[in-house]
């Protein structure tokens, strides 16, 4: 497992798609499962691009919100991301 918060930090965000990409790959390839956190819209557009381009990598966006004092979390799926991101809806 590996877990990175704000993954977006000193990256442009002209790379963050490759940064996805390199990351899907490593975690291909080591066989690991990887958690990051993100406030960046850029960051989260560009894991989009990258999980349609590669199923294998089953990535998922799940956002935390708060409902009625509660918190829950809300997933997004890469279908539903794309949607997201033609529609220009705010998942973050």
């Amino acid at each position: 497992m590996l877990l990175i918060d704000e993954v977006e930090i000193g990256i442009h965000h002209a790379i963050q798609v490759d940064l996805w990409r390199f990351l899907a790959k490593m975690a291909i390839e080591f066989n690991v499962q990887i958690f990051a956190t993100t406030h960046s819209e850029d960051a989260v557009r560009a894991f989009g691009v990258v999980e349609r381009e590669n199923r294998e990598i089953g990535g998922n966006l799940i956002r935390l919100q708060t409902r009625g004092g509660k918190v829950e979390a809300v997933d997004f799926n890469s279908d539903d991301l794309a949607y997201a991101r033609d529609a220009d809806m705010e998942v973050r």
